[in-house]
């Protein structure tokens, strides 16, 4: 999979047979943290419904600063 984490370059990652997930993005130092939220799964889920929309695929993305960087 493509990925376009806003720093003007792509980065591409192995999806075949791995689960659906999501990722934490360190605008200091650019880790990515790849995360799964059942939680998250379950509102996609009911909005899609509430809209009558058919989900196809879908990528989170938040910006911020990881717990390394804010020690620092």
């Amino acid at each position: 999979s493509k990925y376009r984490f806003g720093d003007n370059s792509s980065r591409y990652e192995k999806a075949f047979g791995r689960p659906r997930h999501d990722h934490l993005i360190c605008l200091n130092c650019g880790d990515i943290i790849e995360f799964v939220n059942t939680d998250l799964d379950r509102l996609q889920t009911e909005v899609c419904e509430e809209h009558n929309f058919r989900f196809e695929n879908s990528s989170l993305q938040i910006f911020g600063t990881c717990s390394k960087c804010q020690k620092k």
